[in-house]
């Protein structure tokens, strides 16, 4: 049930960027992400986030217990290449039970 209510709490969350790796032909545009961001493997103390950006960079999640991103935690991610379909996922661990997580 503890496990569920963590679910929900983190899927309704809203924060990731994706960042360049290096500069390419479209200069410093950020990447965009293009497949929805979601969480899976969600249990009492961890859940995996992942997504799917338009070209090579490096995922970056802000992590937060609050809607506003007070007190934010911010990851850096994995790398997303083009042998992955610029898809990246990232482990996030020592969340605290029944605690929202908005990302």
């Amino acid at each position: 049930m503890a496990e569920a209510a963590i679910g929900a709490a983190i899927h309704k969350s809203f924060s990731l960027q994706f960042a360049l790796q290096r500069r390419d032909n479209r200069g410093s545009i950020p990447p965009n992400i293009i497949s929805v961001v979601t969480s899976e493997d969600v249990t009492y103390t961890a859940a995996t986030i992942w997504s799917r950006a338009d070209r090579a960079s490096r995922m970056i999640v802000e992590l937060s217990s609050n809607e506003s991103f007070k007190n934010v935690r911010r990851i850096v991610g994995p790398d997303a290449f083009e042998h992955s379909d610029f898809t990246a996922k990232l482990r996030l661990f020592g969340l605290k039970p029944g605690e929202p997580q908005f990302y």
